[in-house]
Parts: structure tokens; C-alpha cells; sequence
């Protein structure tokens, strides 16, 4: 489907003999730029009847722009009884920087292009040429204009149009000034980011949600701070080793192209400590041993057998751990520490009257003999 777009983005240039064959560089009234009534007397035009009849159309699809293709762009301006009009225009980004490239079509020699540096960034500017500010009552420019090569969201064309008296000076010239903001085309998909929980826990996974219009086919998500830094799937996992605030961005793909990134801020709270130090244990059975992980009087303390100290005497063989809540609503469960008993030492002692029926005569030596299992 084709849209028509009427947008002021025509920035016409005095036509005086001075600049009948186009203006220099950075004059469309763009952020950072000047507008014609610098050189020519009167107001500069925003509004009111010549401000609507600037008019631009171009074969749009899905009423916007697909990354990376090109448009024919039809720049128009009518006012009674004029014969001599210019114009200038470019077209920028959100934050101001060049949107897309222009270029000529073969064999129409009405508008020409330059560049000049604009805060610090390249701009490129479609112009009127000396054989193409002449019409009775209006003009008409043609030209391309090629989108982004990625979807950078809405674009703003910036236009200066000069409705010139032709008397050769530049007094009596009328100065219109007009923007238009193109979208993506409603044809690429739109991706919308969310997450299960905005405030996760340092160290728990939060589940990542992805949604989109227009059947997408491919999901991509980058989640910088995190673990893992980026996924591929609809509705990842993530965690996140350190408290702080991380975003998780999603962009989107169907046939046409891809969406622009949705964003989902995270705000990682602290976990609290929860580990025993010392490893496993070994005691002998009567014994007791210390278990006991890092305190805080504002966290609250459960361990696996039910005890509520953070540290605990344990004289029982078994597994060993405890969690740990913090009041921020984080917990965390310790590593696992086995408790186990020493193998109680068997003694055995013989001796060689066994073989007297345990008797011996008075007066006879006696052998004792000991034997241990399980003894150092």
C-alpha cells in the first residue's frame, strides 16, 4: 500500500540572482541551523495559508519508512502569481543527526545536493538548482531519499521553502518554514519488553518477557550486566551477580525488517550473605561442632533443622544449611555442610591361655594379646 504524506519539509531558498542556483548549506531551520529571513527581509512563515500549501509525498509503505529502502520523494509549493521559488530540506534523526541519504534522479537537474557539518555531525541538504526555481504559481521538486539502514524510530524532514518576488533583490521574498516526522512503517513489527519482576533479587533469575506485532520471527535480547549477556529466546532467564540498575533491551524481526529496541529497566535489590564457613566436619559421637554464617540484626535466620540463631551447635550426623532473609524481601540459601561422626575403634584382647581351656597353672606365664579396628 502506498501513502501520501503531506509534510512541510521544504526549506526554499531566496531566489534572488545570489542564490538562484541554491543556498549554502544549513538553512532548513533544523536544530542548530539558520533559516532564510537571515538574508531575506520579512517573518520567517510557520503557519497560515502558504505554510499548508508545502506539501511532500512519497511512495511510503505501511504509511512509514522500511530501513535501507529507497523513496521517491515529490516536494510541491503553490502560491498565486509567483514564478520564482526554491528550497532547501534535510532530514535528521531524534537526536539530530543525519536520518538516510539523497540522491539524484537521472535526468532531473531541478535539485542538486550538498553537506555541510552541523554540531559536529555530516548533514546532507536537497537544493534548488538555477534551472529549477522557475514555475508559474507553484513548483515541483523530485528526488530520493534511502531510509536508515536500521530502524532509528521516527524521522523529521526540515524544510525552507522561498517564495520569491523576483525583482532581483532580497526584499519582498516570503519564507516558509515546515517539518514533518515520519514513523517506521506500521508494516515492521513493534516490540514491547517487560519483565516478571522490575526488582529482582542479586543473584535470582528474573524472567524476561517479549512480545510483538506483526509475526515476529526471530526475538533478540541484549542484557548487558547479566548472565547471560544476550539471548535469542522469546522470554529469557537472567541473573544478575550485583545489585544496581541494568536494562534489557529487545528488538524484533518479521519479513519486513526489524522493529526499534523496547527497553526494560531492572532494579537489582542486595541479597544478603549466607554462607558457612569451614567445609564439612567430622566429630566424635558426644561431641559438638560450631556452625555459623555472617550476622545482621535486621536479617532473619532459618536453618535446616529448625533452628533461628545465626550460628548454631550441631552434635547430630547430617546436611547442614540456612536461609537467610534480608527486610528488603531478598533471601538467600547457604551452601550445604555435611556433619558426620568419626567410626567408634573395636578392641579386641586374647590371650594364650584360650588354648589351655582359659586356665593356666599356678606359677605359668600368661600372654595378653590386644587388636584394634578403626583405631589410629
Amino acid at each position: 500500500m502506498t501513502g501520501l504524506f503531506l509534510v512541510g519539509l521544504i526549506c526554499t531558498t531566496t531566489v534572488t540572482l545570489t542564490y538562484s542556483g541554491g543556498m549554502s548549506a544549513g538553512y532548513t531551520n533544523a536544530p542548530g541551523e539558520a533559516n532564510c529571513t537571515s538574508c531575506h527581509s520579512g517573518s520567517l512563515q510557520t503557519s497560515g495559508t502558504n505554510y499548508n500549501n508545502v506539501s511532500l509525498s512519497g511512495n511510503f509503505t505501511g504509511n512509514g519508512y522500511i530501513p535501507d529502502s529507497t523513496y521517491t520523494i515529490t516536494l510541491t509549493y503553490s502560491q498565486s502569481g509567483k514564478s520564482k521559488f526554491g528550497y532547501q530540506l534535510t532530514c535528521l534523526k531524534s537526536n539530530n543527526t543525519m536520518a538516510g541519504s539523497f540522491s539524484l534522479i537521472s535526468g532531473n537537474a531541478k535539485s542538486s545536493i550538498n553537506n555541510t557539518s552541523i554540531s559536529g555531525g555530516t548533514r546532507s541538504y536537497m537544493n534548488h538548482t538555477s534551472s529549477g526555481n522557475s514555475g508559474s504559481g507553484s513548483n515541483t521538486w523530485i528526488f530520493n531519499w534511502t531510509a536508515p539502514s536500521t530502524n532509528v524510530g521516527p524521522v523529521t524532514f526540515y524544510t525552507i521553502v522561498n517564495s520569491a518576488n523576483n525583482n532581483g533583490g532580497n526584499s519582498g521574498d516570503e519564507i516558509i518554514a515546515k517539518y514533518v516526522t515520519i514513523s517506521p512503517s506500521n508494516l515492521l513489527p513493534v516490540a514491547t519488553a517487560s519483565a516478571s519482576t522490575t526488582t529482582p533479587c542479586q543473584a535470582s533469575g528474573v524472567t524476561l518477557n517479549g512480545s510483538s506485532t506483526n509475526s515476529a520471527t526471530s526475538w533478540s535480547w541484549t542484557m548487558s550486566g547479566g548472565s547471560p549477556s544476550a539471548s535469542t529466546a522469546q522470554n529469557p532467564s537472567v541473573v544478575y551477580a550485583n545489585p544496581g540498575t541494568y536494562r534489557a533491551i529487545l528488538v524484533t524481526k518479521n519479513a519486513k525488517g526489524f522493529s526499534s529496541p523496547d527497553t526494560v529497566t531492572l532494579l537489582v535489590k542486595s541479597s544478603p550473605s549466607a554462607f558457612i564457613a569451614g567445609g564439612d566436619r567430622t566429630i566424635c559421637q558426644g561431641d559438638s561442632v560450631l556452625l555459623s554464617t555472617a550476622f545482621l540484626p535486621t536479617n532473619t535466620y532459618a536453618w535446616s533443622n529448625g533452628k533461628t540463631s545465626n550460628s548454631i551447635w550441631v552434635k547430630d550426623s547430617g546436611t547442614y544449611n540456612v536461609s537467610v532473609q534480608a527486610t528488603n524481601g531478598c533471601g538467600r540459601v547457604s551452601n550445604n555442610v555435611h556433619v558426620g561422626f568419626y567410626t567408634k575403634p573395636s578392641a579386641t584382647l586374647t590371650s594364650n591361655a584360650r588354648f589351655f581351656n582359659d586356665s593356666a597353672c599356678a606359677g605359668s606365664p600368661v600372654v595378653l594379646q590386644a587388636s584394634s579396628a578403626a583405631f589410629d
